[in-house]
């Protein structure tokens, strides 16, 4: 079928972001939903032993917002079983999975007693900020954040191997690349936007028409580390907001589709088991656990038991 120009760019920034985000959800792939051995590699660590309980803002809070996580959960999931559904859900599933692990973040920083603004910028930071003083609790690729200038040449990344650390030029556009360097340049590019925001919001202010390299480097200095939940971020503006059209004119190959709806799954799915087993840590297992099942036993279906009854099975068992 031919494309005009309008629809191959379109088909091209969509390919860019499902490129981005099937190869997020690769790394996570290699754990085969195996919540054992990818959980296992938060509590065993000393991190992990470390977080104390006793400290929660507010309860009902707490199980108000797990139960929003949950429930947003269930209804993605749910597109699965209407082929017809999953080719109208690209605009929308990243919106909803950024929601989904949001609201779990903000239910973690309640549970271990840290108080933060609600906005989405003041929840970033301080996730980001999490992470880079307790990586090990944050398992592969969710502990890998991007620090530096992202218009250096060579670009290196945190909390990874250092023989993997650096990333390679790829085109975002290729199919075939390793995983770390889709996560780097993705990490490049939503760093380098953030910083040209903050410059227009600066020449704004101050009238300039130029950002001085002082300034430009105060901004650098200043950020917070570039983490997968900032990218997150980023899909949810690109899709509901700046880049609409990408993710609804070009809609009409159902094997792309599916395997992005699919992939964002595996990240909810993963993303969610992750800080979900932080707040049972800070909260208490007993506690959590019957806060799930309240809202399982309410909430009673396929799909509650394919998912948070899955993973409740694990948290059971292993802590």
């Amino acid at each position: 079928m031919y494309l005009n120009d309008e629809e191959e760019r379109y088909g091209n920034r969509f390919r860019t972001y499902a490129n981005y985000i099937n190869n997020l959800a690769e790394v996570l792939d290699r754990y085969d939903y195996d919540l054992n051995n990818y959980l296992n590699k938060i509590i065993s660590t000393k991190q992990y032993k470390k977080i104390t309980g006793g400290r929660i803002l507010d309860e009902r809070k707490l199980c108000k917002s797990m139960r929003n996580a949950w429930f947003t959960e269930i209804q993605i999931n749910s597109y699965k079983e209407y082929e017809d559904f999953i080719q109208i859900s690209a605009q929308w599933i990243p919106v909803q999975v950024y929601y989904s692990l949001f609201i779990a973040i903000r239910s973690y920083f309640n549970s271990i007693g840290s108080e933060i603004n609600k906005d989405h910028k003041s929840t970033l930071n301080a996730i980001s900020q999490e992470i880079k003083k307790r990586p090990d609790i944050f398992p592969i690729p969710w502990k890998i954040i991007l620090e530096e200038d992202p218009n250096k040449t060579d670009i290196t990344l945190t909390n990874i191997n250092a023989s993997y650390s650096k990333i390679s030029k790829i085109s975002p556009l290729s199919y075939n690349v390793l995983n770390k360097d889709s996560i780097g340049l993705f990490l490049k590019t939503t760093r380098k936007r953030e910083i040209e925001k903050r410059k227009d919001e600066w020449k704004k202010q101050n009238k300039k028409k130029k950002t001085p390299k002082a300034v430009s480097e105060r901004i650098i200095e200043k950020m917070s580390p570039t983490t997968i939940f900032d990218f997150l971020y980023r899909m949810r503006i690109s899709s509901n907001y700046s880049d609409v059209d990408s993710f609804i004119v070009f809609n009409n190959n159902s094997e792309e589709i599916n395997k992005f709806y699919n992939s964002f799954l595996k990240i909810n799915w993963y993303g969610l088991a992750m800080l979900e087993i932080l707040i049972i840590k800070s909260y208490g297992k007993k506690q959590f656990i019957k806060m799930a099942e309240d809202f399982t036993n309410k909430i009673s279906n396929v799909l509650t038991k394919q998912l948070i009854d899955k993973r409740l099975e694990y948290y059971r068992k292993i802590i």
